[in-house]
């Protein structure tokens, strides 16, 4: 026979792959819409570039108008930040020059040290898990 082996079609067979879905509970019951919802919205990335608090997912939600929202944990309580692809928390114009003045002039390796901890925060965020939640 040359190099291809002839099969017969009993032998196939379609294999599904398995899929690990997150949910958010409270309890031991899924987080509904309406109860997501009503979670206090708050900046996840402090003014330094650090995250808040442990960020546990993104849920994605149609119709909003930003990419996805975190949940994290402050306290005891749960929080939401909505975040952009490009977001950088509370990163600004005034932070930026409370820091360096004319921006101009400052050091470029100073904006990159100014700079990195909202990377840092940002690829921690992009990585989370996608969180789902009852509807």
């Amino acid at each position: 026979m040359g190099k291809y082996m002839i099969h017969k079609i009993e032998d196939a067979v379609v294999k599904s792959p398995s899929l690990n879905l997150k949910s958010v509970t409270i309890g031991d019951r899924k987080m509904t819409l309406s109860v997501f919802k009503q979670i206090v919205i708050e900046e996840v990335i402090d003014k330094s570039g650090k995250l808040k608090g442990p960020a546990y997912g993104k849920v994605h939600l149609k119709n909003d108008d930003f990419d996805f929202w975190v949940i994290w944990q402050k306290g005891n309580e749960l929080r939401k930040c909505p975040l952009y692809r490009e977001y950088l928390g509370h990163i600004s114009i005034e932070s930026f020059d409370a820091t360096f003045g004319d921006a101009d002039d400052a050091p470029l390796s100073d904006i990159v040290h100014f700079l990195l901890p909202y990377t840092e925060s940002w690829k921690k965020l992009n990585e989370l898990p996608q969180l789902f939640i009852a509807v």
